[in-house]
């Protein structure tokens, strides 16, 4: 595991939630990489839980990201009535196309307070708006060793 993300407290249980990369039972960085998830009540003592988000494929990863709680229902992705909060990851999807490189910002939300995540698929609009990526870094290796 490395790289921690979006640690938070749930108002409603009390118990503070840690996601991480996690590339399975192996200690070298691969792909897939997902982001795995624990929870404490102390801070001390953490319960691994199941695996919250992964990538769409073996080949790719779930990097870096952050996760925040939409208790406005900004959103609008959640019911009305829950009894958990709403939580929204954001995190970047990273992937080769070819021989381009990218980096995209992609959007999950948990209707369960974390446990699981729902990915918004890419390409789908709200109001118009694209969400999934909602900003993309396509880097090639011959522009990347051109400016070296």
């Amino acid at each position: 595991m490395n790289d921690p993300n979006g640690c938070f407290k749930n108002p409603k249980t009390g118990e503070w939630n840690l996601y991480f990369q996690y590339c399975g039972k192996t200690n070298v960085w691969c792909a897939p990489m997902f982001w795995g998830h624990a929870i404490s009540y102390d801070m001390n003592t953490w319960e691994e839980k199941d695996l919250a988000i992964g990538p769409p494929d073996e080949v790719s990863g779930v990097f870096s990201g952050s996760i925040f709680i939409d208790e406005e229902n900004d959103s609008e992705f959640f019911d009305e009535d829950t009894e958990h909060p709403n939580i929204i990851a954001a995190w970047t999807y990273n992937y080769d196309k070819g021989e381009v490189h990218h980096q995209d910002q992609w959007i999950s939300y948990s209707k369960d307070g974390g446990l699981t995540f729902i990915t918004i698929p890419e390409g789908t609009t709200v109001n118009g708006e694209r969400i999934n990526p909602n900003v993309e870094i396509a880097r090639s290796e011959e522009r990347l060793s051109r400016n070296a």
